[in-house]
């Protein structure tokens, strides 16, 4: 994270962290999952297996994640251009069922990688138009 953080790129610590992280993703926390999946698409680094753990750990754990963590790791996603059906969806429930959670970066963030990965969720852009709205007043 640390790396990615100030915009360091170091191809064997990446290839390393990226085996070592798909390996143990099963022990990572959200906040975990998240700094993962957000240093890897800060840097630019696409590692489609680290990317497909990242989904299932997320999916299967998608209602412990804090609105921050996700609007990161969907980010991350689309960052990398990666759209993983089953994420985007379960990220679209739990965004706009927690709408009121999420502050406007977050809300720009998710639906930038909607918009990124060419992929739209009428529920969910709904939603968002619906707190923009609200917001701005």
């Amino acid at each position: 994270w640390a790396f990615a953080k100030v915009g360091r790129y170091d191809e064997q610590l990446f290839g390393s962290a990226a085996k070592a992280a798909t390996a143990d993703i099963g022990n990572f926390n959200s906040q975990n999952l998240a700094n993962t999946a957000w240093a890897f698409a800060k840097v630019g680094r696409r590692d489609d297996k680290l990317f497909d753990s990242v989904a299932r750990a997320v999916t299967a754990t998608i209602g412990s994640l804090k609105p921050r963590e996700l609007a990161n790791i969907v980010w991350a996603f689309g960052k990398v251009g990666r759209n993983d059906d089953k994420l985007y969806d379960e990220v679209a429930k739990a965004a706009t069922a927690s709408i009121g959670n999420l502050n406007s970066q977050d809300l720009a963030n998710i639906v930038w990688a909607y918009a990124t990965v060419d992929r739209s969720d009428k529920r969910l852009f709904d939603s968002v138009a619906k707190a923009a709205i609200t917001d701005i007043g």
